[in-house]
């Protein structure tokens, strides 16, 4: 059986994540921001799943890390 992968979010993630969030509640179009954090959340949810997928940082010298 497979070793399961854990999906670890780096702290500048989640604030990225926030200020595009409230970008788009600034723009008064919540249904994008709202659209787009779903469709964020369902690809991170995915990657469990295909743990190749992306590019590597070879900057970081982790194999496993992928942008």
């Amino acid at each position: 059986m497979p070793k399961a992968f854990s999906i670890i979010f780096a702290e500048s993630a989640v604030a990225d994540l926030e200020e595009i969030r409230e970008y788009y509640r600034e723009q008064q179009v919540p249904e994008i921001e709202d659209r787009f954090v779903r469709e964020v959340i369902a690809k991170i949810e995915d990657l469990p799943n295909i743990p190749g997928q992306g590019t590597s940082c070879p900057e970081f010298n982790q194999s496993k890390l992928r942008d």
